[in-house]
């Protein structure tokens, strides 16, 4: 099974390099949006993706693994203040015939 995720970043002001950045993984469905309460620390937003990424690929896998529909679109990676800087897209799969 072959599982790719799709990123999209918007430029980012980065000011500050040294700095962590405080990222939300928040997941986008077609009935709405479940967002992450915690958020995480990452050295900056190429972490944040990767981790998205990561993330979008084992949640796919396990919907396929136990035969569930993936209504997951993709994540979305947000500031500490709730702004929207990427999207990482859920991989299409589907179930084995």
């Amino acid at each position: 099974m072959a599982v790719n995720s799709k990123v999209s970043a918007d430029p980012v002001d980065s000011a500050d390099t040294d700095a962590t950045l405080c990222s939300a993984l928040h997941i986008r469905e077609a009935a709405g949006l479940t967002e992450d309460p915690d958020g995480s620390l990452v050295p900056d937003l190429s972490a944040a993706c990767a981790e998205a990424a990561a993330a979008a690929r084992e949640i796919a896998a396990e919907h396929l693994r136990a035969g569930k529909p993936l209504n997951a679109l993709r994540f979305e990676i947000c500031d500490g203040a709730g702004h929207l800087l990427a999207t990482v897209l859920f991989p299409r799969v589907s179930s084995p015939p």
